[in-house]
């Protein structure tokens, strides 16, 4: 598939032959929580993911994308990759690929069970960006000089990642279904 017809299709619609298209309505609905999740995912990196109260007078809020661009002009660009990579790109990745499964691909693609298990492997690394904001939380709380409260921010992206993974199981059974496997996404039968 050629960049080109992966572009319209996210805009033009789906695939006759897709997993969405044989689907009917349950497709649809599919296709809209895969839309939820990625409206849930952008404003989880945009709205304030930790706020930190320093010294009982100055407040500080901070999202994911915001502190992805202090790490850029402080020059951590190591840790900046870091949280771009993790936090704003590979949860984008994932849902352009569920996209993709569900709604373009063909079902006889030979490349959609490796799709959806790359898919699988990646999203049990989702929740770790909310493990570490608690982290955060607790490391600010635990000393004298300040206080530190989760964001907005961390609640649409943790449902967001739930949700991306659940999407991800549920394609996967229905990938199974129609190819008749019951060992998941790509299994050797």
């Amino acid at each position: 598939m050629t960049a080109e017809r992966l572009w319209a299709s996210l805009f033009l619609g789906r695939a006759s032959d897709s997993m969405s298209a044989r689907r009917g309505m349950a497709g649809i609905a599919v296709d809209l929580a895969i839309a939820a999740s990625l409206i849930l995912l952008l404003v989880g990196v945009t709205l304030p993911f930790i706020t930190v109260h320093r010294l009982f007078i100055f407040t500080d809020a901070h999202s994911l994308v915001e502190i992805s661009l202090v790490l850029m002009q402080e020059r951590e660009w190591l840790l900046a990759a870091t949280v771009c990579l993790f936090s704003i790109l590979i949860p984008a990745g994932k849902l352009v690929l569920l996209h993709h499964a569900w709604s373009v691909a063909s079902v006889a693609d030979a490349r959609l069970p490796a799709q959806l298990r790359l898919v699988e492997f990646v999203g049990k690394w989702s929740m770790l960006e909310v493990f570490v904001g608690a982290l955060v939380v607790f490391a600010v709380k635990a000393s004298w000089l300040g206080d530190a409260a989760t964001g907005p921010g961390v609640y649409c992206f943790a449902a967001a990642a739930v949700a991306t993974s659940l999407l991800a199981h549920g394609i996967g059974r229905s990938f199974d279904a129609i190819d008749g496997r019951q060992d998941g996404p790509g299994a050797k039968s």
